[in-house]
């Protein structure tokens, strides 16, 4: 199935950099193909001891732009706010950190290269990331007619 540009298509991604206990952005997204609207959800994991390990991103939003020719790309920006745990046992409280990720993939695969940054004030950073594709086919949309059986 070709990609029209109506509708609205899942894309699931890990942009990690490969350092052994470094963190790893996990997104699910929901893409606009008629206005390269993103939003979705995400995850930051991380070889650290509960509950910093693996801290949630409820609101993800961002811009897709498709660039070049004869070998298109997409190009992504994406940013959420989550919360950082705080305090002694049985932590007293969140702090609000900000999440943002940009990166170029190949149009068809969906995978490339990017980074992203992460904490407080976004001063924790992932340079050099490999991106890749997980989970269902890009192609699969949902609220179009051609998804519709006959």
């Amino acid at each position: 199935m070709s990609e029209s540009n109506i509708g609205l298509f899942p894309v699931n991604l890990i942009v990690a950099n490969g350092l052994i206990g470094g963190p790893t952005l996990h997104l699910d997204l929901l893409v606009n193909a008629a206005t390269g609207a993103i939003t979705g959800s995400g995850r930051i994991s991380q070889a650290l001891a509960p509950p910093w390990g693996d801290l949630p991103i409820p609101d993800i939003s961002g811009q897709m732009e498709i660039v070049g020719t004869p070998t298109a790309e997409r190009l992504l920006r994406v940013m959420g706010r989550y919360g950082i745990p705080f305090g002694p046992p049985p932590l007293l409280g969140h702090i609000e950190a900000l999440m943002t990720m940009a990166c170029a993939v190949e149009f068809a695969t969906w995978n490339g290269k990017g980074g992203f940054s992460y904490g407080p004030h976004a001063e924790h950073r992932a340079t050099n990331c490999v991106v890749t594709k997980v989970g269902p086919d890009a192609d699969v949309k949902v609220g179009t007619l051609d998804t519709v059986p006959a």
